[in-house]
């Protein structure tokens, strides 16, 4: 499985995988959160990506994949997110779409309609009230 773990954190949604047995080939966590990435380092001796994921490009998650030979391997890729749940949570401020906060999160779904290679596989993670907005 290739994994693409968006909104990482330390890495609970890692932790899941491993402890369900399921096969991981390439693992590409990011977070925007020097101190998430620090734990997220220690726990996996993995450095994930620290970058706004505003700025993650179609063209780099394809490009990832191609080392992976994803011709071959393309039924196997899964997208895990935990993106911020201020903007739908009911003790935040409820601006769904509009809270900048999602911009990170609604570049990765432009990025699902335009790359050639979408996940076969795909775990979102959020609190109450995020399916109804």
């Amino acid at each position: 499985m290739i994994v693409f773990e968006f909104f990482s954190g330390v890495g609970g949604i890692h932790q899941a995988l491993i402890k369900n047995n399921i096969p991981i080939k390439g693992i590409f966590p990011y977070d925007i959160n020097p101190n998430a990435n620090q734990t997220y380092q220690h726990n996996f001796n993995i450095k994930p990506f620290e970058i706004s994921l505003e700025s993650f490009s179609v063209e780099d998650y394809e490009n990832i994949l191609k080392e992976f030979n994803i011709e071959t391997n393309f039924n196997n890729i899964l997208w895990t997110m935990s993106p911020p749940c201020q903007p739908f949570s009911r003790q935040g401020n409820i601006k769904d779409l509009e809270d900048d906060r999602t911009n990170g999160f609604k570049n990765l779904l432009l990025i699902l309609e335009k790359t050639k290679y979408p996940p076969n596989y795909f775990f979102l993670e959020n609190v109450k009230n995020f399916e109804v907005i």
